[in-house]
């Protein structure tokens, strides 16, 4: 039977097309467990970025924690330094990802986790996806990473610190106002919210990749009434207490003095810049006064954190 040279370019294109998408699935492969890799790259780009073995203070979570804890103030207040590696509704398995590179490069004392991000689906598969392409996505990586190509040469930085124009190490400044007047959100209850097993799992390694690296896991909850209830931080306190892990409720801590009425962005969801400067007097002055943490504030290594703290002096960072 002769074949007509038509049909032979149709396979010939198909044939090449799959040729250059094993190609290109190999130079985009990833770690499978990786939920949102855009933001996992551009956060391992960060921190990579920073000074070998100089951050002593590690936080992780979701947009409530970049929103609520800014690492400069905490080295103008109390001289130590650390870098928040919070993503926007970051999974724990992208959680342990960051931690993981993290790690390489440098020694963190503390890794604080914002406990919101407990509550979300933690499997890097969690969401529905249309049939076919989840079907390329699992066979063919890059179709799962097709948006990589926008953060070749370094762009994974940029993504990172031109947000606000200046480098504040993670933390996402926000002036808005929107009051929160809902009233009492702690109402105390036995009950506990319990987490996924996907959660449990990912707790689990998270502390036990601290461990591995002398780190000590804590765990955080920022005031947040549109996210957090005493039935979550039950459960929380039951994981902490059998695990040993340490864990603030700043929901449950009046020394925060949050006024809802100026202190949210949007609600109650967020912290704005004045109720994240209150926040982060908190823990600065709880991680400082409970973990034998550095200050740096007169150590010439460190000049290039006080050029960044006299850099943000237009953001009120030194009220």
């Amino acid at each position: 039977m002769k074949i007509s040279k038509n049909f032979i370019k149709v396979i010939g294109f198909w044939l090449g097309l799959f040729v250059i998408l094993e190609g290109l699935s190999l130079a985009f492969n990833r770690d499978k467990n990786i939920y949102d890799i855009n933001s996992v790259k551009c956060k391992e780009a960060e921190i990579n970025a920073e000074a070998d073995n100089t951050i002593e203070v590690i936080f992780c979570g979701d947009s409530e924690c970049y929103s609520s804890f800014c690492p400069l103030q905490m080295y103008q207040e109390f001289g130590f330094t650390s870098y928040v590696c919070a993503t926007s509704a970051q999974r724990l398995c992208d959680t342990y990802a960051i931690l993981d590179n993290t790690f390489k490069s440098q020694s963190p004392k503390v890794v604080v986790l914002e406990t919101n991000c407990l509550y979300r689906n933690s499997a890097s598969d969690c969401e529905d996806e249309d049939s076919v392409m989840k079907f390329l996505s699992k066979h063919m990586p890059v179709f799962a990473y097709h948006s990589d190509w926008k953060n070749l040469g370094g762009g994974f930085i940029e993504r990172g610190r031109s947000m606000q124009g200046q480098d504040f190490k993670g933390f996402v400044l926000r002036k808005s106002v929107i009051p929160y007047t809902g009233g009492a959100y702690m109402n105390k209850t036995d009950i506990a919210e319990d987490f996924s097993d996907d959660t449990y799992e990912y707790l689990d390694k998270i502390l036990k990749l601290c461990q591995e690296h002398n780190a000590k896991l804590m765990l955080v909850s920022v005031p947040s009434p549109k996210n957090w209830s005493y039935e979550r931080h039950n459960a929380v306190t039951e994981w902490v207490k059998m695990n040993d892990v340490a864990y603030v409720d700043l929901n449950l801590e009046h020394n925060v003095d949050i006024d809802w009425l100026t202190d949210t962005k949007d609600g109650g969801d967020h912290l704005n810049f004045v109720g994240a400067k209150k926040a982060t007097h908190f823990m600065g002055e709880y991680l400082f006064n409970n973990y034998a943490l550095s200050d740096r504030r007169k150590n010439p290594d460190f000049k290039a954190w006080e050029d960044c703290v006299s850099a943000s002096g237009e953001f009120s960072l030194k009220d």
